[in-house]
């Protein structure tokens, strides 16, 4: 993570989030996704929106197609803040994120996304960043994904973030 604090620019690690999801409709072109999740803070600096405990439940409509094999879905997500240090800020914001990938092989895929959020405890000030995916699976059910970010528009939320996960 890397964010100007207005004393400067912070470098380090991020807040950690943990998102279960539960598929309960699923078809041949259609999915829909709805899960609860923890945000839990652990940044090294402390950034805009970090230092507090955050519930960001979400909702996604996903579109499989078949030639070329790719996945659309837009995911929906509500953060709210609910704990965390008492010099921090509540937060409460909607994130509504477009995402496209497309296999290249058995193994990899590729993407893009773009995401948007609206910031309630700021007069809701929107944010934006876009980003480029790459994703491995290393088996039929264990993958790894990266994916470098670049935040744009009036109220950036830093400079560029680089995010990764297994699954």
């Amino acid at each position: 993570m890397s964010s100007d604090l207005g004393r400067g620019t912070g470098h380090g690690l991020g807040d950690i989030c943990g998102q279960a999801l539960l598929i309960p409709y699923g078809s041949e072109h259609f999915l829909f996704a709805v899960g609860p999740g923890l945000t839990a803070p652990s940044a090294t600096e402390n950034s805009p929106d970090g230092g507090t405990c955050q519930v960001p439940p979400l909702a996604i409509p996903g579109w499989w197609f078949k030639k070329p094999k790719t996945l659309f879905f837009v995911k929906v997500q509500d953060s709210i803040s609910f704990a965390g240090q008492s010099d921090r800020a509540d937060m409460h914001a909607m994130t509504v994120q477009s995402f496209i990938v497309t296999k290249l092989s058995d193994r990899w895929w590729v993407g893009a996304d773009t995401e948007a959020k609206v910031n309630g405890e700021r007069d809701n000030e929107r944010s934006c960043k876009s980003g480029v995916i790459l994703l491995s699976m290393w088996s039929k059910s264990f993958g790894t994904w990266v994916k470098p970010e670049i935040p744009w528009g009036a109220n950036r939320d830093g400079d560029w973030n680089l995010k990764a996960s297994f699954f």
